[in-house]
């Protein structure tokens, strides 16, 4: 994996900042009806499971991209952009129904602000002219 710059650096933290800010919003939206596992749980249930779930998740995240090793942390960053990428472009496909809230200027910003700061860190990350070393 090529080396971080400041840019890089940035740009992905701003990713996980609108994904993290998104995931908040997704609980009072309503996400867990769009997940098959939740989706026919009460609205008590489905939220409680929703929430509870993003504990680990949320957890490994942010472990993963903070890890000592420059290897897990370099590799953790490159995957979890791509997860946000692949993740707005779920949502541009659940659009569509009639139960989807996510339309509206601020969740929009969140899931698509994840995914162009994503794309960011990864074209800033494949031209940077380093190749060697790991993140400063």
């Amino acid at each position: 994996m090529k080396s971080e710059t400041k840019a890089s650096q940035s740009f992905f933290t701003l990713a996980l900042t609108f994904f993290t800010v998104h995931e908040i919003d997704a609980a009072v939206r309503q996400e867990w009806m769009f997940i098959p596992l939740l989706k026919d749980l009460s609205a008590s249930v489905g939220e409680t499971a929703f929430i509870a779930l993003h504990i680990p998740l949320l957890f490994l995240l942010f472990s993963m991209v903070t890890s000592g090793n420059r290897k897990i942390r370099s590799r953790s960053k490159f995957f979890f952009s791509i997860l946000f990428i692949c993740h707005s472009i779920a949502h541009f496909f659940l659009s569509g129904y009639c139960n989807f809230s996510f339309a509206s200027f601020w969740p929009a910003l969140f899931i698509y602000g994840a995914a162009a700061a994503s794309i960011a860190y990864l074209v800033v990350l494949r031209f940077n002219p380093k190749t060697k070393g790991g993140d400063k």
